[in-house]
């Protein structure tokens, strides 16, 4: 019995001993692609293990995978088919027949197992389009082409944007993976296109050094002559030089210097004794003079680097890191394994020439996952090359900012990560020009404040004198609390210095021009550096702190018209933005509200103020009467109260758009100044909204620092009723409790806890704390987190009743899983509904917004839930419901489409473009994308008779166009103010808006379909009081 083995790595000669004749019997052991390419004659009898080894993409850690796999049923009828190629045989699966049934039929596409760089690129040149809508036979996941577009950034081929750039257009020209055809573009640039020629075109073929099983040591003695001990790589330059160069200092890599025929059989005979196959060499040539071609095609001219041997590996090694920078690897030198990008780990290859030496940082040809996890063809590397390869693709970081007075300005050190890989930590840089907000605060506290600087400047001399005697004074009145504390200090010099310095030395520069004006611009004065003594009662009428809430913040006045902040300024802590209420600004101080109100009557047109005259009369009664109330209007907006007042004096009707506010002077606004905890100005202002926008997000992260602190200790949470604590000036107006109670433990509000049941305490819907001796007031709430749910606390009342009733509803979605999921199953009309609404959503969007729909009308009542027992309840209470309530919203969303279905075919023929304009403008409010959940359970029920009046208006439009053009006039005088309203809040919309908005839905109907009633009394006056009444603005 002869045993033969069958693989491609195997010698010419070995594999020719399957095709000879033989007289006894033969076994031929072959690999899966020996297999499945050539036809063995004489096979009668196939044993299939059903297994073969496959290679695979992983996209996760970028890595080739050769593992062992079962085979698909096409490939074991494949195998079964050798058996019988000359006469009958018999096959042997070593699996049993259920085995074979339940594989699958076929083997997976090649493209749904390979990195889609490639494709990804040519479609990119070829313009295609989206590549995840492009019609594959067999499309690729989301995360392969993602990878796809990863690994061409990678490389620079894809922009940000994963758009292609100039790099990228022309590595698309280069018939060869982009991993390859980057090496060669960068092998131009670094003047060494000719060396990476020979290995881009070697790692495009097979190995042609072969290592027979039998002479393994033989061959490897043979092979040693063209390693390198830094690099195998070169290993691929000296083979080329030993078989294709006659003179190897040329280093030329001319094909046709080859010999002639007879000499070139020799050789050939010679390549053999040295275990090399002349076959795979002469594809290595023709892959050379393809690459060759392609490359002058680009007029890219193949040249030899021409320098000292140190900078060519340099120059070619980072050539080559260009297309290789995912294949890093860093070995620690505890052992021999080596982290590699991605979370990988790998061992260097027992056939490198690097396997014994174990450099820090290597670079490899591949990385593959075969019996381990292996890197292939290896280099070392410097890891100075891979900052400056993948300078787009390092991470960097920082941390410790610090002042160091020698070098006169603030240091950190820095982290760089590229692909998970620490490249270099703990290196010094300057940390200005990368946060110079957080150094310039540096600067100042430690280079100011803390005098922690050698600078010999007059102002720095003054300041240590100053200090020094205060100090003095300190020890001499046994006082502790005589000195102001950094913070004072630091917002003394806040104020004077530029926002832009951030450096000693750009601090003294400054500090030489500016003390040419002023010589003590920074010499601190002594009321600044000692603490002041508060004496007295504040003035009621210019107070030192506005009160609200049971906040206190500083109030600070200045008399400079034309200055930015003339007038008042509230000081306003990051963490308490959301708290001010600006209503309650408005009113300003009471030495000025006087001054205010009287100009923003005289900013009234002079017919809405002719009955109020003369005004500094109507002023002082106006005046008066405040004083007698109890202050409640304060709490109310000033312009709200001023219209209510005019009214009853017999003004005429005013809305809060008649006042001309910019008519007002700048000191009769509020000034806001934001600060941090450090009394750094972060912000200034005369309108609070803008503060909010700009800093909302940091004021909602500060708050929530604030009360996620709340731990194992003990809290008084009170409940409130009524959020107006006390106006502007005064605290006489105390809270309403409805509960105080102490836990001995509250729970965090941490936002990365997730749960899918109620597993925390019970929620109040208001919260004080005591925070930087501030009452900061916050709305705890259930956040919504897709499959689960979890806790924070808000600024904003509104925003937390919404996000906790989306919350509720996670939570509700995940009790009430199995009965909806019958629901759905069950559902009436399913398919005609899921037909209908098929031009808002998909199936799966109908089913998510029904589901919400359902347990909005099924379980929320009034009071939403804010205890497990509570919730427990309501869903104990819930249950039996669901089942018809789900029936009759299923009703009436099928009358709604019909409804609209029927409309939607008329609505082409209406030829009046003013009406047809305004019925789909009034469909699209009606019926948006997700009506189902938007629309309140009470309004979803008046949609179909919403729907049926504008059916009765397009009937009623063919006989008598001019009269819809009359109503449509009538309705615009009350919504066209509203609509003006919505486009300003751009998407805000509040209990006001909404309850106009449906009044205005009844208004419709009462006009063009009277017929069909209204559940109120409706009319363009009585919207226009509404309207008016509401000072919506």
């Amino acid at each position: 019995v002869e045993i033969l083995p069958l693989f491609a790595r195997l010698s010419v000669a070995d594999q020719q001993r399957v095709f000879a004749g033989a007289s006894g019997r033969r076994i031929v052991l072959a690999t899966n692609v020996a297999e499945t390419s050539l036809t063995v004659p004489g096979i009668r009898y196939v044993i299939d293990t059903g297994l073969a080894r496959v290679k695979r993409y992983r996209f996760r850690g970028k890595l080739e995978q050769l593992q062992i796999e079962a085979v698909s049923q096409a490939s074991a009828n494949q195998r079964a088919g050798r058996c019988g190629r000359v006469m009958h045989g018999i096959c042997v699966r070593l699996y049993s027949q259920e085995d074979f049934a339940a594989r699958p039929r076929f083997t997976d596409p090649e493209i749904l197992r390979v990195s889609l760089a490639a494709v990804v690129l040519r479609m990119k040149a070829l313009r295609l389009g989206a590549i995840n809508e492009f019609p594959f036979l067999d499309p690729p996941q989301a995360k392969a082409i993602a990878d796809g577009l990863a690994s061409l950034f990678e490389l620079g081929a894809l922009d940000a944007q994963g758009e292609l750039t100039p790099l990228g257009k022309r590595l698309a020209r280069l018939p060869l993976d982009p991993r390859i055809g980057r090496m060669l573009l960068a092998g131009h640039e670094f003047h060494c296109l000719q060396e990476v020629l020979i290995i881009a075109s070697a790692l495009s073929v097979q190995d042609p050094r072969e290592r027979p099983m039998d002479q393994q040591q033989a061959a490897d003695e043979q092979h040693r002559r063209f390693h390198d001990d830094r690099s195998d790589f070169l290993s691929w330059i000296k083979l080329w030089d030993y078989v294709f160069t006659r003179d190897a200092k040329q280093q030329s890599g001319v094909v046709s210097e080859r010999p002639a025929l007879a000499s070139r059989r020799q050789r050939e005979r010679q390549f053999q004794r040295e275990f090399i196959n002349p076959r795979r060499l002469r594809e290595w040539a023709d892959v050379y003079q393809q690459l060759e071609q392609s490359l002058l095609d680009l007029h890219l001219n193949p040249k030899p680097f021409d320098g000292p041997d140190d900078a060519a590996f340099a120059a070619i090694h980072q050539a080559l890191m260009t297309g290789l920078i995912g294949n890093l690897g860093f070995c620690s030198g505890e052992s021999n394994q080596y982290s590699g990008t991605h979370e990988t780990k790998f061992f260097i290859h027992p056939g490198s020439a690097l396997q014994r030496k174990t450099p820090r940082w290597i670079m490899a040809a591949e990385v593959v996952d075969t019996t381990r996890v292996y890197a292939r063809t290896v280099a070392r590397v410097d890891p100075s090359w891979i900052e400056r390869i993948g300078a787009h693709l390092l991470k960097r970081s920082w941390s410790d900012p610090h002042w160091e007075k020698k070098a006169s300005q603030v240091v950190a050190f820095e982290r760089a990560t590229i692909y998970g890989l620490i490249l270099y930590a703990q290196r010094r840089v300057h940390y200005a020009h990368l946060e110079p907000r957080l150094a310039r605060e540096i600067l100042i506290r430690e280079a100011l404040v803390n005098l922690d600087w050698d600078a010999h400047l007059p102002f720095m001399q003054h300041n240590r004198r100053l200090m020094h005697e205060a100090q003095q004074l300190e020890q001499k009145m046994r006082r502790p609390d005589v000195l102001a504390d950094q913070a004072m200090l630091y917002a003394w010099f806040d104020q004077r210095i530029p926002s832009d310095i951030a450096t000693g030395q750009r601090l003294e520069q400054w500090w030489r021009k500016a003390s040419r004006e002023d010589p003590n611009c920074l010499c601190l004065p002594r009321e600044a550096l000692l603490r002041k003594q508060i004496e007295g009662l504040e003035d009621e009428r210019f107070p030192r702190s506005w009160r609200s809430r049971g906040l206190s913040l500083d109030l600070a006045y200045r008399f400079e018209p034309g200055a930015s902040d003339d007038g008042v300024t509230l000081v306003i802590p990051l963490a308490a933005l959301s708290q001010v209420d600006e209503r309650q600004c408005e009113w300003l101080v009471p030495g000025l509200l006087e001054e205010k109100v009287l100009a923003l009557m005289k900013s009234l047109p002079q017919r809405l103020r002719r009955n109020l005259v003369p005004l500094q009369a109507w002023v002082d009664r106006f005046m008066a009467r405040l004083r007698e109330d109890d202050q409640s209007s304060m709490r109310r907006s000033l312009l709200e109260v001023l219209i209510e007042q005019a009214r009853e004096d017999g003004g005429a009707m005013i809305s809060a758009h008649d006042f001309r506010q910019e008519q007002v002077p700048r000191h009769l606004h509020m000034h806001f100044r934001l600060i941090d905890r450090h009394d750094a100005v972060l912000g200034m202002s005369r309108s609070l909204a803008e503060l909010k926008s700009r800093f909302g997000s940091r004021g909602q992260s500060a708050l929530q620092a604030a009360f996620q602190g709340l731990g194992e200790v003990e809290q008084s949470i009170r409940f409130k009723k009524d959020l107006t604590q006390d106006n502007g000036h005064s605290t006489a107006v105390p809270a309403k409790l409805l509960k105080v109670e102490k836990v001995a433990s509250h729970p965090r509000f941490d936002a990365s806890q997730r749960f899918q049941h109620w597993a925390f305490d019970s929620l109040p819907e208001l919260m004080e704390i005591e925070h930087d001796g501030q009452q900061l007031i916050g709305f705890p709430a259930l956040v919504d987190h897709g499959e689960a749910v979890g806790l924070q606390v808000f600024d904003d009342l509104d925003a937390a009743h919404v996000a906790h009733e989306d919350g509720l509803m996670r939570l509700l979605t995940i009790h009430f899983r199995e009965p909806l999921r019958f629901f759905l199953k069950q559902l009436p009309d399913g398919q005609r509904i899921e037909v209908l609404y098929s031009q808002w959503g998909s199936a799966k969007e109908l089913h998510q917004d029904l589901c919400y729909a359902l347990l909005q009308r099924a379980c929320l009542g009034v009071e939403r839930p804010r205890s497990a027992k509570d919730f427990d309840d309501l869903c104990h209470a819930a249950r039996p419901r669901l089942g018809l309530v789900g029936q009759e919203l299923a009703r009436l969303l099928l009358q709604i489409l019909n409804e609209y279905t029927q409309l939607s075919k008329r609505l082409p023929q209406i030829k009046a473009s003013h009406a047809q304009g305004d019925i789909e403008q009034q469909l699209a409010y009606l019926l948006p994308k997700h009506f189902l959940k938007q629309t309140a359970p009470g309004q979803l029920g008046h949609l179909p008779r919403y729907l049926q009046a504008i059916n009765q208006r397009v009937d009623r439009l063919r006989n008598d166009p001019q009269r819809d053009r009359d109503l449509m006039a009538q309705l615009m005088v009350v919504e066209g103010p509203w609509r003006k309203i919505v486009a300003t809040r751009r998407g805000r919309t509040d209990e006001k808006l909404t309850e106009f908005a449906w009044m205005l839905q009844e208004l419709r109907v009462s006009l063009f379909a009277q017929t069909l009633k209204t559940p109120m009394p409706v009319s363009v006056k009585r919207l226009e009081r509404w309207w008016l009444a509401s000072a919506i603005r």
